[in-house]
């Protein structure tokens, strides 16, 4: 027996006004909530408006808040669980703002796996195009036309750029240089005595 399903492909040709409202919504909130241009509502909508524009003619850009924009979701509805969970525990509000505000490794975990999904998102906007990947003509799926280490003597400067940048040894380097830095970061922070109440 076959079981109904519904059908939502057509939204996909609305992702670009889906990604114009996520990001007129985001800023013009940041805007009122920070206060950083004062209180005008009216100059706030414009610039939001404007941002949003922005975005919405760029395809490489929407691209990336459409991919990045659910790993988001994801990660902060897991937050909320969690949080839920301890109140469910006995945990008040304020013991949960001192232990997020105060402890600089929970601080970091949140930063490291926002940083990775922003990561990500990039990578799958633009890492395609950056690396010279085209669609295959067998099912869509993406080979290299380099097919080597991309050379940085040639005579086109943004391929230069590029051929550096995506060098696995430079790749390499910078992987290795961030978790030095990250464990240098937490070694060198001064133990507290109660966690997470110190």
């Amino acid at each position: 027996m076959a079981v109904p399903t519904l059908d939502f492909q057509f939204l996909e040709h609305f992702t670009p006004i889906f990604s114009f409202i996520l990001v007129f919504a985001i800023v013009y909130a940041g805007l009122q909530f920070t206060k950083f241009l004062g209180d005008n509502k009216v100059i706030h909508a414009v610039i939001s408006f404007v941002i949003g524009l922005i975005f919405l003619f760029t395809m490489d850009v929407t691209a990336v808040v459409m991919t990045i924009t659910p790993w988001f979701t994801v990660f902060f509805i897991f937050i909320i669980f969690t949080i839920m969970g301890y109140k469910l525990f006995g945990a008040t509000d304020d013991q949960i703002k001192n232990v997020i505000s105060h402890h600089s490794t929970i601080q970091w975990v949140i930063a490291v796996i926002s940083i990775i999904i922003i990561i990500y998102g990039l990578s799958v906007a633009l890492g395609p195009k950056l690396l010279g990947y085209d669609a295959a003509e067998d099912g869509g799926i993406p080979r290299n036309m380099n097919d080597e280490v991309q050379s940085t003597a040639t005579s086109d400067f943004f391929s230069n750029v590029v051929g550096v940048f995506f060098n696995p040894k430079v790749l390499g380097f910078l992987l290795l240089f961030f978790i030095a830095t990250f464990t240098i970061k937490q070694l060198c922070d001064p133990l507290s005595p109660k966690w997470p109440g110190g």
